[in-house]
């Protein structure tokens, strides 16, 4: 993806202000009573992985470390995963959120969002981006409870334009995963994005039509999932706490 081959790319805080700026042009020649305004998934441990990796970090982040753990194999897309199943990838050690907010805001990305909170609006991607589809109770509750306390320190829970019933899924997994929907729900979590591309995640009836979740299809019944349709080119600033050499993807 990066040239040359080898290297890495972190979004820069000059990157967000180029955004900003562009977003306010499109919205300075649109109709009178329309608004455009970017939204941005966010994924806390990336913020701390990457303010423990600075010399200030040692003295300042508690543990001077982020959450690592190391991943299985993917599972098939649409797998389903035998309620109670699965083995825990989050060290036991992390139970809490323990990280300071000086330790968060050594990150100059993190930093930016608390000195522009409603520029974007903001929604959770999950603490690590742990893929779900296998994941227990245990990880999934640990990665939207991380995720909520952090994005509340930061000052993004209060964002005008967050919603803390709103979920990006990893890569659209967890979806057939009764624990993990389970452990969203017991977070507050009520509403999804999906990806019509799959079509057992299409409202049968209606494509434009959430799709609600049913035990049977889903492992636990009752979470909306918003219809989406990907696009040919993804654009999106969802993953800017993510490495570089990960998935990360724009919408």
């Amino acid at each position: 993806m990066y040239f040359p081959q080898g290297t890495a790319f972190r979004i820069r805080a000059s990157d967000l202000d180029t955004h900003k700026a562009w977003q306010a042009d499109i919205n300075s020649r649109l109709p009178a009573g329309s608004n455009y305004f970017i939204e941005i998934g966010h994924n806390g441990n990336g913020d701390i992985e990457e303010a423990t990796e600075l010399p200030a970090g040692a003295s300042n982040c508690n543990p001077n470390y982020g959450v690592e753990y190391d991943s299985p194999p993917d599972t098939p897309l649409e797998f389903q995963k035998p309620l109670g199943t699965g083995t825990d990838l989050w060290p036991p050690e992390f139970t809490n959120y323990t990280w300071s907010l000086a330790c968060a805001k050594l990150d100059s990305i993190a930093t930016w969002f608390t000195n522009n909170l409603n520029t974007f609006a903001a929604v959770s991607h999950t603490f690590t981006h742990e893929e779900l589809n296998n994941a227990t109770y245990h990880d999934a509750t640990r990665e939207i409870h991380f995720n909520i306390d952090w994005l509340k320190q930061i000052g993004l829970w209060d964002n005008s334009r967050f919603s803390p019933a709103g979920l990006i899924p990893p890569a659209i997994t967890g979806l057939h995963n009764g624990d993990v929907i389970r452990a969203w729900m017991d977070n507050g979590v009520r509403i999804v994005v999906g990806d019509n591309t799959r079509p057992v995640l299409r409202n049968q009836a209606n494509s434009f039509w959430p799709l609600i979740t049913t035990v049977e299809a889903n492992g636990y019944a009752g979470l909306v999932v918003i219809p989406r349709w990907g696009k040919r080119v993804p654009l999106n600033l969802q993953c800017h706490y993510r490495r570089a050499d990960t998935d990360a993807h724009f919408s």
